[in-house]
Order: C-alpha cells, then sequence, then structure tokens
C-alpha cells in the first residue's frame, strides 16, 4: 500500500488514520502546520487523550512516530493526528 490516503474523519468520528495503522508500521504523512510537509517513520504510539466510553466524537488522537526501529523511541516525535492531511503506508 503506497498511495495517499486522506485522513478524513470516519462516520464514527475517528479519523481514518486511526483505523488503517498498527503499532511497528512505517509510514509517511504529510503534516499540516506553517508549512506542509512529509514526515515519515516507524509508528510508535497510537493514542487518545480520551476514556474508553468516550465513542470518538470527543478524542483528541495522537501519532508518535520514530526514524529509529519501531522498538527504540528516542527520537520520537508526537504528532497531532487531526493535522494529518494525508498518509501512507511504507511497510506493515
Amino acid at each position: 500500500m503506497t498511495e495517499w490516503i486522506n485522513n478524513a474523519l470516519g462516520q464514527d468520528g475517528i479519523p481514518i488514520l486511526v483505523k488503517n495503522l498498527h503499532v511497528g508500521d512505517f509510514i509517511e504523512v504529510i503534516y499540516a502546520n506553517s508549512d506542509e510537509r512529509i514526515i515519515g517513520g516507524y509508528v510508535t504510539t497510537l493514542t487518545s487523550n480520551s476514556p474508553a466510553a468516550d465513542k470518538g466524537t470527543n478524542k483528541v488522537y495522537f501519532l508518535g512516530i520514530s526514524t529509529e526501529h519501531p522498538n527504540n523511541n528516542e527520537d520520537e516525535k508526537m504528532l497531532w493526528v487531526n493535522k494529518i492531511r494525508m498518509f501512507r503506508v511504507i511497510h506493515k
């Protein structure tokens, strides 16, 4: 899977990225802040800040990626999932 996927919200309010990625996947994301840029690495963290009872409407998701091996998160970057415009999985 190397095509770019829009990181839209699904019908349940959960970003598509959250449903497609797993820890250890190697990905690239287009991250929008002051300038859109591509960030790539291994997924080290995929989490939210809200309780499990919240079904998606109020969740804020975070993605951690590292350019090192997935078991080494020393250089981990934490990204807001809602600021990721597109993503692609290079290797699962």
